[in-house]
């Protein structure tokens, strides 16, 4: 949801000249939660293959 805040607000700011910085910087701050989202995800199903494979060891 705060995607889709940045993203309008991104657009909305982009159409006057004077505030077309705090517009990209918007649309910025949109794309790396959208980035961030796949990564931590990654992250997450590693570390649970990692914790899965010691349980299995260990037995």
């Amino acid at each position: 949801m705060l995607v889709g805040v940045f993203f309008i607000a991104g657009s909305t700011l982009n159409f006057f000249s004077v505030t077309a910085l705090y517009g990209n910087t918007c649309y910025l701050l949109g794309s790396l939660f959208l980035g961030a989202r796949p990564v931590l995800k990654f992250i997450h199903d590693t570390t649970l293959k990692n914790e899965t494979k010691n349980t299995i060891g260990k037995e």
